[in-house]
């Protein structure tokens, strides 16, 4: 199931926001928040422009400490094998043949998001744009770095 809230980072401070997704013509990008109401008392629609690479969908679970996991986010995943060993992976969170699944650096599918045991396997680190380091991608200095070249 797919659910229609959003988080991304804001143009204008880089903060993270959560709402709903929209796109204008592939030039505005905005997530809603909710509603403001002005000194009048009347109400208008609270949004803050996006970058639009950083939007990702809710994945309709929470991690182990109640996080919201979303698209592009960064999972510490446990697995429980036969031995009794625990086999611990860093994922990335895709929207992959309809449905959210944890993707291993390699390329390869763990598991789908929403048959998970997310109370004690599964716990949020960070995700793909602040964090790209966590799986093997460049980090934001050395893009910084490379850009500037």
């Amino acid at each position: 199931m797919r659910e229609n809230l959003f988080h991304g980072k804001r143009k204008d401070n880089g903060e993270w926001v959560e709402g709903y997704y929209c796109a204008f013509n592939g030039v505005s990008h905005r997530i809603y928040t909710g509603y403001a109401e002005t000194d009048c008392g009347e109400f208008y629609p609270d949004y803050y422009e996006v970058i639009p690479e950083t939007v990702g969908q809710y994945a309709v679970a929470t991690d182990k400490n109640s996080t919201k996991i979303f698209e592009g986010d960064i999972c510490k995943v446990t697995m429980f094998t036969c031995e009794g060993e625990d086999k611990h992976y860093l994922c990335e969170v895709c929207f992959d043949c309809g449905s959210f699944v944890f993707r291993e650096r390699s390329g390869f599918d763990i598991l789908p998001v929403d048959i998970y045991d997310f109370e004690t396997d599964v716990e949020v680190i960070g995700n793909i744009y602040d964090n790209p380091e966590l799986i093997g991608g460049e980090t934001n200095e050395r893009r910084r770095n490379l850009e500037q070249m």
